[in-house]
């Protein structure tokens, strides 16, 4: 009788440990699958972090009540043990992918990624003096002719070039006076002639400013993960475009804002992104609207505390 009542006792504990696992690991999988779908969001991160170690405690209650059961196995009789022991292998097995994808939750929280751009400057001066045959000056008129052409981003490069060529032409004028004087017996004759010299020297400064926008992503390397867990890629693979997508649109909506401030190409690769996701989520934009609020954010910190 004591041993059906410890046989019975285990079943019960063997089926709330199993529903236990099967909660924790439906939890986690939801957990995974919104971090994915929303990784810009930081607010959500906190919240999922703040989840996770309150999924800490509940497992360590789990292994208890494994430990608990191996203990009552051991009072079970010999021909009811190997029976017990295929009933918990079904829980161990349970327990240690729940303990992998606890592993790659937090992983997934330390290492985010997120998107970033910098800048690099490099100011080239080159002066150019030219001076043709140098007199005396008596006149000088000095203009300027500044003149800037700036070419910038295309499709294919990342690199904003501004010149800015000031050209000074200098004229100069000098005269020379020659004076002949002749002497004859009966009249003196004083010839003067006058030499009028013109001598333009042209200064040319030409200043190159090219700036070099960098933009990058960092994403999870879980390459290992295809071969294991091939139901697993189409998260990874959505998560990689998903935030090369985000730096694409983001570094043009920088640059068209910062230069030309034209709102519809923003919207454009904005909709290109979309259009070109919406394959792999169906809510996609839902997720991207969030996901440009946070980048608009972050650029008008980034210009505020450049301007300031």
């Amino acid at each position: 009788m004591l041993q059906l009542l410890l046989l019975l006792l285990l079943l019960l504990m063997l089926l709330l440990l199993l529903l236990l696992l099967l909660l924790m690991l439906l939890l986690l999988q939801l957990l995974l699958l919104l971090l994915l779908l929303l990784p810009l969001l930081i607010l959500l991160e906190l919240l999922l972090l703040l989840l996770l170690l309150l999924l800490l405690p509940l497992l360590l209650l789990l292994l208890l009540l494994l430990l608990l059961l191996l203990l009552l196995l051991l009072l079970l009789p010999t021909t009811a043990k190997a029976t017990a022991l295929l009933l918990l292998l079904l829980p161990l097995l349970l327990l240690l992918r729940l303990l992998l994808l606890l592993l790659r939750l937090l992983l997934l929280l330390l290492l985010h990624c997120y998107c970033y751009y910098f800048t690099t400057t490099t100011t080239t001066t080159t002066t150019t003096i030219t001076t043709t045959t140098p007199t005396t000056s008596t006149t000088t008129t000095p203009t300027t002719s500044p003149t800037t052409t700036t070419s910038c981003l295309t499709n294919t490069t990342a690199t904003c070039t501004t010149t800015t060529s000031t050209t000074t032409t200098t004229t100069t004028t000098t005269t020379t006076t020659t004076t002949t004087t002749t002497t004859t017996t009966t009249t003196t004759t004083t010839t003067t002639t006058t030499t009028t010299t013109t001598t333009t020297t042209t200064s040319t400064t030409t200043t190159t400013t090219t700036t070099t926008y960098y933009y990058y992503y960092y994403y999870y390397y879980y390459y290992y993960y295809y071969y294991y867990y091939y139901y697993f890629y189409y998260y990874y693979y959505y998560y990689y475009y998903y935030y090369y997508c985000c730096c694409y649109y983001y570094y043009y909506y920088y640059y068209y804002y910062y230069y030309y401030n034209y709102y519809y190409y923003y919207y454009y690769y904005y909709c290109y992104c979309y259009y070109y996701f919406v394959y792999y989520c169906y809510y996609f934009f839902y997720y991207y609207y969030f996901c440009y609020y946070y980048y608009y954010y972050y650029y008008y910190y980034y210009s505020y505390f450049y301007y300031y």
